[in-house]
């Protein structure tokens, strides 16, 4: 596999604690992307017809202003994109006043107090997709925990959050799979389609996270998991 660097800022290198993630993709044969292009993510997710979502507002590039204080992943087979993810700095309140602002029909809870301290650095993430022909190839958990290892290896942040649809299956994925810490309800949208987290028919939404200590002290657990 090869590494692609095109953002400004952030470097991708293997070593010794996500070494596990990029000898899995050179056994799919895949290349890994990192950059800052948010005019060509959300070209390459609004075209794609098996993108459940509308584009998550937060990277629209006509309100991000100050791009390079996040990252855009593609995983690559030869010139073809079959997975992307996107993360950047917020704190969560920001998150929470947007969707009160940007939304209408939504009831919107306070935020877990685990996600209130404002001396810590967040990251977001969301904008995850995965090519159907290329799903059951743990490709969406590899690309995850490749963006983890980016925002507390490599950023130095101190925590990373997402907000997901609640179904029968979505919790558990984020927690067992995703090795997010913990799993709230956040908010409700009665009439659903929440960019990057939500379809038409999905109202009810949690906000999931991790810190960094939390993640490194499951780092040899995630590595037996996804060896």
């Amino acid at each position: 596999m090869a590494i692609i660097n095109n953002h400004p800022i952030r470097k991708i290198e293997v070593d010794n604690s996500n070494s596990y993630l990029f000898n899995y993709l050179d056994t799919q044969k895949l290349d890994l992307e990192v950059h800052n292009d948010w005019s060509g993510l959300k070209s390459l997710l609004t075209s794609k017809d098996d993108y459940p979502y509308s584009f998550d507002p937060c990277f629209d590039p006509t309100s991000f202003q100050e791009s390079t204080n996040g990252f855009s992943l593609y995983l690559k087979d030869g010139d073809r994109v079959v997975a992307t993810y996107a993360a950047r700095e917020q704190h969560p309140n920001f998150i929470k006043e947007g969707l009160s602002n940007y939304y209408s029909n939504t009831k919107i809870e306070n935020l877990p107090t685990s996600l209130t301290p404002t001396n810590l650095r967040y990251y977001y993430s969301s904008c995850q997709w995965v090519d159907t022909e290329y799903l059951g190839r743990r490709i969406g958990v590899t690309l995850d925990l490749i963006k983890k290892h980016i925002i507390f290896d490599w950023v130095g942040a101190d925590c990373n959050y997402a907000i997901h649809k609640v179904n029968d299956t979505m919790i558990s994925y984020h927690t067992s799979k995703l090795f997010y810490s913990d799993s709230q309800y956040f908010f409700t949208k009665s009439d659903g389609d929440v960019g990057g987290a939500g379809g038409s028919n999905d109202t009810d939404y949690n906000i999931a996270w991790t810190y960094k200590n939390a993640f490194d002290n499951k780092l040899q657990e995630i590595q037996n998991t996804y060896p």
